[in-house]
């Protein structure tokens, strides 16, 4: 249930509109987007067991 939520959680700050780095801005406006992606991603690996990664 915690991988889904932050899974969920980053997905929603991905498509939402609002940003801290409005999108607009070429070159800077994914950069926020991107380092939510990755810090779920890395928390969600970290949460896996070893049983699962085999």
């Amino acid at each position: 249930m915690y991988a889904k939520g932050i899974a969920f959680a980053a997905l929603a700050y991905f498509i939402s509109p609002v940003d801290a780095i409005p999108d607009v801005l070429v070159g800077l406006g994914l950069t926020d987007d991107l380092a939510i992606v990755a810090a779920a991603v890395k928390a969600i690996g970290s949460n896996v067991s070893t049983v699962h990664k085999e």
